[in-house]
């Protein structure tokens, strides 16, 4: 088994965190403007916590295998649309909770590798990188559904061209008020496997009380082709 180089450091990371130039509070105050609230799902009409002192609901998982013909067909419709997976899923989800929330607009979480790619070596450093940001996803556009979607592709690009500040102080930089309820976390739905013969993807739905400060978050667990 061939010799690998010794990982650069964490700490490399860190230093280039401290020297990048950094306007993500100019940006995610602006981007966020007019959020208000954490998007929320309602399972089962129970009620939201009172607050951070109320017993957390019961846990619930459910998880559905989509098939592989299930799989390819919907690799083909982000393909056709010249979006990734990721960006059908995430929009799809984005819909989802703007049909039961009753809403216009609803802000989703998206997870990030967190690897900048300007720091040499990396994705050979071990510690911790992925994140989690806020999407904006709007269900009263009249455009086509291809046109929308490419939108929403644009929109996750610039997203991650801020994708290093902790969520924490993200949320600081909204407009949602300080000591909210910690909000309840609906459904993680993973992205479709693009490559041919990946098997099956998951659809992984979680309901309890959390601690996450975007209440939904949308990723892939399947090939980096898949967005």
């Amino acid at each position: 088994m061939p010799d690998l180089p010794p990982a650069p450091p964490y700490r490399e990371y860190v230093t280039w965190l401290q020297r990048a130039p950094d306007d993500s509070p100019a940006f995610w105050r602006g981007y966020l403007a007019g959020v208000a609230e954490p998007g929320r799902l309602p399972l089962g009409g129970r009620p939201e916590p009172a607050g951070d002192g109320a017993p957390a609901a019961e846990d619930e998982h459910v998880a559905l295998e989509l098939s592989e013909r299930f799989t390819r067909s919907l690799a083909e419709t982000a393909r056709r649309c010249r979006v990734t997976p990721n960006t059908l899923v995430c929009g799809a989800w984005g819909l989802l909770l703007c049909r039961y929330g009753g809403r216009d607009e609803v802000v989703v979480g998206i997870l990030t590798a967190g690897r900048p790619a300007e720091l040499p070596g990396a994705d050979r450093i071990v510690g911790t990188f992925a994140n989690t940001v806020p999407l904006r996803v709007r269900s009263d556009s009249e455009e086509a559904v291809t046109d929308w979607l490419r939108e929403l592709l644009r929109g996750q690009a610039q997203v991650l061209g801020h994708q290093y500040a902790p969520p924490s102080e993200i949320r600081g930089w909204s407009e949602i008020a300080p000591g909210r309820p910690h909000v309840r976390e609906p459904p993680r739905v993973p992205g479709p496997a693009a490559a041919p013969g990946a098997g099956r993807a998951g659809l992984d739905i979680g309901r309890g009380r959390t601690s996450s400060e975007w209440a939904a978050r949308s990723s892939s667990r399947s090939s980096p082709a898949s967005g």
